[in-house]
């Protein structure tokens, strides 16, 4: 039983715990195995151990495994002792659980770590923002974000801003200010795949929304078909914008077949956002093929997991 596992391991003395868990991270086959057995085996300070994981969130960000970034980023900052590592770690560990469709346990880490001023809590508070519906919130932390972004000399954090103020764009339907905002991004962490990735989904609707089909096609193809990616770009939302392409172009077929991997890979994944989405896209999708009974499945499944994830946006989509 979990309980009896869990009473043994706790009442083993510190020194065994942390000389067993070293031992299983040099044999874990599972590369975010051994990096949780790593931190458990921690018993000081260790700047290898802390600049791995930040590494390693990283890796998993590009690639859309949230959950495992999550955990690293939250195991560095609660390790290191630079009180602005700690604040900055927490942030990435916010921004991480927003990605992954897990609004409610985003805010209860904001609410539960203080953080100074400054553009990159900004920059979190706008995500926030936008994931509880608040636009006009996030487009003021995003302008003083921007604004401030000189007293944080990282390129990486500037790009962030500049792809929320992309995101944000499109929710207000300017493709316009969309594909400069997404641009400006990419420019600013041209070597960052994370970060295309996460930006490509704004420019493709910037290119959309000004009629430019070829180019929003194109700025997901980007993603979708590069054997560097991940396959079918999982843990991000561009094959679900995909499908929704392919259903305002009138291939049915095309946008179903892109809805249904989208929404089963994310739903593997435990991506509530995503999957939600896709499911909204693919209820569409049914209706439009006069498959009324499979169309009220896939509405009543992107409603569930809509609701669970409280991304309001996509609520009010599946709804």
């Amino acid at each position: 039983h979990p309980l009896v596992r869990a009473a043994v391991y706790d009442a083993l003395p510190k020194a065994r715990r942390s000389a067993l868990n070293t031992s299983a991270a040099k044999i874990a086959m599972d590369a975010a195995a051994a990096m949780r057995h790593r931190v458990e085996a921690a018993t000081v300070t260790n700047d290898a151990l802390l600049a791995d994981l930040e590494a390693h969130a990283h890796d998993e960000m590009s690639r859309g495994a949230w959950s495992s970034a999550v955990s690293s980023l939250i195991a560095a900052s609660r390790l290191t002792p630079v009180p602005a590592d700690r604040e900055r770690l927490a942030l990435e560990a916010i921004e991480a659980l927003l990605y992954s469709g897990d609004g409610a346990a985003a805010r209860r880490l904001a609410e539960q770590t203080g953080f100074a001023e400054g553009p990159r809590r900004d920059a979190v508070l706008a995500h926030l923002a936008m994931f509880a519906g608040d636009l006009a919130a996030a487009q003021a932390l995003l302008t003083r974000a921007w604004e401030r972004r000189a007293l944080v000399d990282d390129a990486r954090l500037s790009a962030t801003i500049a792809q929320r103020s992309a995101f944000l764009a499109t929710s207000r339907l300017r493709g316009g200010e969309a594909i400069e905002w997404a641009q400006r991004a990419m420019s600013l962490a041209p070597d960052d795949p994370a970060t295309g990735l996460l930006v490509a989904p704004s420019l493709a609707l910037g290119f959309s929304f000004t009629g430019s089909r070829a180019e929003a096609r194109a700025a997901l193809d980007r993603w979708l078909e590069d054997p560097a990616a991940p396959p079918h770009a999982a843990g991000f939302v561009l094959l679900a914008l995909r499908g929704f392409l392919r259903l305002g172009e009138g291939d049915l077929r095309g946008a179903r077949a892109a809805f249904e991997t989208s929404a089963a890979e994310s739903l593997e994944r435990g991506l509530l956002v995503v999957a939600a989405l896709s499911l909204s896209g693919l209820t569409r999708a049914e209706y439009l093929a006069g498959e009324w009974d499979s169309a009220v499945v896939a509405s009543q499944r992107a409603i569930a997991l809509a609701v669970e994830s409280e991304d309001r946006w996509v609520v009010a989509l599946a709804q």
